[in-house]
């Protein structure tokens, strides 16, 4: 009697977990394309394809291209899933998801693709915009080369009020501006305060001559 009352209690606070999380986020959904254009900028002629995955479990890979004499290979390839975002309810912000995505070349030794570098970006970012052009530069990467990519998402179900989170560079922005804010603040401080300094050495001044006046 006392396993079925622990049994009963274990389940009740299960459901009580369950619920009380369920409360603090909600579920929105999207069709997400991923369109893989090109890399430029790579320094060595090659055979390069790009793969890449989300933590949702989708994964993909673009058919090989060759670099040219322009050094860049395109690809343009699509593509398109159905993806879950979760929104937090105390912030209405959506929590991230993640995709990564990584370039490899050709080794005509070991007739092998041998990673040459990666990017990765938080799809919650591009939500609140329906189509977005983004240039990555490739990380952990010996070449200054640049992946050219577009994101589309639209959403079909879910609440549509929510908040996306600040990417890498409108974070580097804001924070400059903010640094830029604070700085002119605080010259504009210093200015008023020697302005009232010299206003006081100065009012100072003028009011001696004025007894020098009224004394001759």
């Amino acid at each position: 009697m006392a396993a079925v009352v622990d049994l009963a209690s274990s389940a009740a606070n299960s459901a009580t977990s369950f619920f009380s999380i369920s409360k603090r986020k909600r579920k929105i959904e999207f069709d997400v394309e991923v369109a893989i254009h090109e890399i430029r900028q790579y320094p060595q002629l090659g055979v390069l394809v790009c793969k890449w995955k989300d933590n949702q479990g989708h994964r993909g890979a673009t058919e090989r291209a060759t670099v040219g004499a322009n050094h860049s290979a395109r690809w343009d390839s699509n593509f398109s899933f159905a993806s879950k975002f979760m929104v937090n309810n105390s912030t209405n912000l959506v929590e991230p998801c993640m995709l990564s995505l990584w370039v490899k070349q050709l080794d005509v030794k070991t007739n092998k693709f041998e990673r040459v570098g990666d990017v990765e970006l938080n799809l919650s970012e591009f939500l609140s915009s329906n189509e977005t052009p983004r240039v990555c530069l490739l990380h952990n990467s010996k070449m200054n080369s640049s992946l050219m990519l577009t994101i589309r998402t639209r959403q079909f179900s879910g609440d549509p009020m929510y908040r996306c989170p600040l990417n890498a560079e409108e974070t580097k922005t804001n924070q400059q501006q903010l640094d830029d804010g604070r700085r002119r603040n605080s010259s504009a401080a210093q200015s008023v305060e020697a302005f009232r300094r010299n206003s006081m050495s100065g009012s100072g001044g003028m009011s001696g001559s004025a007894s020098d006046y009224s004394s001759s």
